[in-house]
Formats: structure tokens, C-alpha cells, sequence
């Protein structure tokens, strides 16, 4: 029977999570999802973007947003995961965990955010083309 708790699955949990090859990929696969989302953004959408009113032509949804929904929060958790993972920082995992759960406070109203801006944008331009 399995159980969470087994000696086996603990065991195989931690052989995991403490392989070298598993922190470098969580850390590096953080590291694509930073970047890539950099770069699909540009410099504007990145720093500067919605909240200041610089949108970009229509939502991005190329990779990696066509992968995970806020790839910027998520990567850089993955790296500071993978970093904990490697240096067996107790006060790294207890960062992880507190960066995630704002990211998911930051995520949810963003969510909204971003989805008002764009309708309100696609509205705007409806009515600018049938005044036109």
C-alpha cells in the first residue's frame, strides 16, 4: 500500500530533490522562463508595460505565456528554489515559500488587471474604427 509517509517514498523524495541535476534544471528551467518572457515583452512590456498605460499591440501569448500563465513569477521561484535546493538553505526555502505566496497575491490581481486593460483597449479601438 502506498502511503506519503513510507520510509521508500521519503527516501526517493529527498534523493530527488537533493540531486545536483535536479536543482541545476529547476534553477535553469527558471531561468528560460525569466528571459523568455523578457524578450517576448521587450524592455517596455517588462518594466514599464500595463501599469503605465504602454500596451502592447494585442496580449502576448507566444512561449512562454502559452505555457504557463505568469512565467515571470514562476521562473524566478523555480530559481530560488533551485538555489535553495543547492545550497540547503533553510532560509531559502522559507524565501521560496514566501516569494510564491506573493506572487500568487500579486498573480491574482493582476490577472484582473490586465484583463481590463486589454478589453477596455480593444473596446476603445472598436469604437475609434466605426467612428472612422
Amino acid at each position: 500500500m502506498f502511503s506519503l509517509f513510507s520510509n521508500n517514498f521519503l527516501v526517493s523524495v529527498f534523493s530527488i530533490a537533493f540531486n545536483p541535476i535536479f536543482w541545476n534544471l529547476t534553477a535553469r528551467y527558471g531561468g528560460v522562463l525569466v528571459v523568455s518572457s523578457t524578450y517576448a515583452l521587450g524592455f517596455t512590456g517588462t518594466y514599464l508595460g500595463d501599469y503605465f498605460g504602454i500596451l502592447m499591440k494585442e496580449r502576448v501569448t507566444s512561449f512562454p505565456f502559452n505555457v504557463v500563465e505568469h512565467p515571470m513569477y514562476i521562473g524566478s521561484t523555480l530559481n530560488f528554489l533551485g538555489f535553495a535546493i543547492y545550497y540547503r538553505s533553510m532560509s531559502g526555502y522559507l524565501l521560496t515559500i514566501w516569494v510564491a505566496l506573493c506572487y500568487v497575491v500579486a498573480s491574482k490581481y493582476e490577472q484582473e488587471f490586465t484583463s481590463m486593460i486589454y478589453s477596455n483597449a480593444s473596446k476603445a479601438k472598436e469604437a475609434q474604427n466605426k467612428e472612422d
